[in-house]
């Protein structure tokens, strides 16, 4: 399930088309989870896809975006704004 390093040959893809894949990766993960009771290995290999799922979601909405609704003006110390 970790596509991480296929990534790279893909073209760039919206932060919507990430959280996307990674809601289908967690579908399959929860699915595997049904399908019984999985042996310790299987049950650290799902936890590590869970870390890597919240590290991906985690760095996409932490990363530098343009801001798509921008304000008319930020006061000179940054806290105060007005649309």
């Amino acid at each position: 399930m970790d596509h991480r390093a296929t990534s790279k040959a893909q073209p760039h893809r919206s932060a919507a088309d990430e959280v996307e894949r990674i809601a289908l990766e967690l579908e399959q993960l929860a699915h595997f989870m049904r399908l019984g009771h999985p042996t310790h290995a299987a049950c650290e290999r799902h936890a590590d896809a869970a870390r890597g799922h919240a590290a991906a979601l985690d760095a996409l909405f932490r990363k530098p975006t343009r801001a798509i609704n921008p304000p008319a003006y930020l006061s000179p110390d940054g806290t105060k704004a007005v649309w």
